[in-house]
């Protein structure tokens, strides 16, 4: 499909330049088969996501615990950050052995 190709397209295009020119934008939108307002309005999220990804980023590297942070693949980070919490907590509870110990 063309939807993936699109997505491909798109997401491809962002990795080079998170900013499209208005002629760029209505050439990969025509030749992803999309209207310039589709174009415009996915590269808007697509920051959005971006800048999003960052300041998670950010937050993870304030964490400080004993163990190491694991951000599972279909947890975000926020529900990764309380997953590592309760972890802690039962590290500190004696329930969970302690990192490095055996």
């Amino acid at each position: 499909s063309s939807g993936i190709n699109a997505e491909y397209g798109l997401e491809k295009k962002f990795q080079r330049s998170q900013y499209l020119s208005a002629v760029d934008r209505l050439n990969l939108a025509s030749a992803l088969s999309m209207s310039d307002v589709q174009v415009k309005r996915w590269f808007q999220n697509r920051r959005c996501k971006e800048r999003h990804r960052a300041e998670d980023m950010q937050k993870i590297q304030h964490v400080r615990s004993p163990l190491l942070f694991y951000q599972h693949p279909y947890l975000g980070v926020a529900d990764s950050l309380l997953l590592q919490n309760h972890l802690k907590s039962l590290v500190q509870l004696g329930n969970w052995p302690s990192p490095g110990t055996s």
